[in-house]
């Protein structure tokens, strides 16, 4: 399966940050709001099991997102598996059906760059603030040799933007904590 590889940070200045991504190369590739749905299993409790099942509607586009448990102590790593779907309400209902129980909605305004292999994602988080994402993603054949590789990469780069505190959880996590 394929590996998705991410770190994330706490931005105090999201402009500053982007002017610098540009500056050392990253394209704008995509910006918009995403609505991100997640949903908990009927019997399994994926806070307790570190895993994420969302969907994502983004544009017109809506895609149904797996994530497994994260594989080291320091970033977001983990199994990722998505699947493009035609309609929200098909998706819900299923859902529904299997029992799957909406938990909470994520909004953000997103700007996704591109720099090499690696997409840098500049969020304005409903209810959170301001963050960036550093991300690359393997695929099944290259995930045990690369994963080190671009997990070194992602927190190089992070470092580079003087990024040096890591946040691990999902905002998800982020906003449940804040509820309480």
């Amino acid at each position: 399966m394929p590996m998705e590889i991410e770190a994330k940070a706490h931005v105090k200045n999201l402009r500053d940050l982007e002017k610098n991504i540009i500056s050392m190369g990253a394209k704008l590739e995509w910006m918009g709001e995403q609505r991100d749905t997640y949903y908990n299993h009927p019997e399994r409790d994926f806070a307790k099991t570190d895993e994420a099942l969302r969907v994502r509607e983004e544009d017109k586009k809506i895609i149904l997102t797996y994530k497994g448990p994260k594989i080291d102590n320091l970033t977001k790593t983990r199994e990722e598996i998505k699947v493009k779907v035609g309609d929200m309400a098909s998706i819900k209902e299923l859902l529904g059906k299997l029992g799957f129980k909406d938990q909470k909605v994520v909004k953000k305004q997103r700007k996704k760059y591109l720099l090499g292999k690696f997409k840098i994602c500049l969020d304005k988080v409903e209810d959170l603030g301001e963050f960036v994402e550093i991300e690359a993603v393997t695929q099944p054949k290259e995930a045990s040799r690369e994963v080190d590789l671009l997990r070194n990469e992602v927190l190089r780069i992070l470092e580079e933007l003087g990024l040096k505190e890591l946040e691990r959880k999902s905002y998800l996590e982020l906003l449940l904590a804040k509820d309480k």
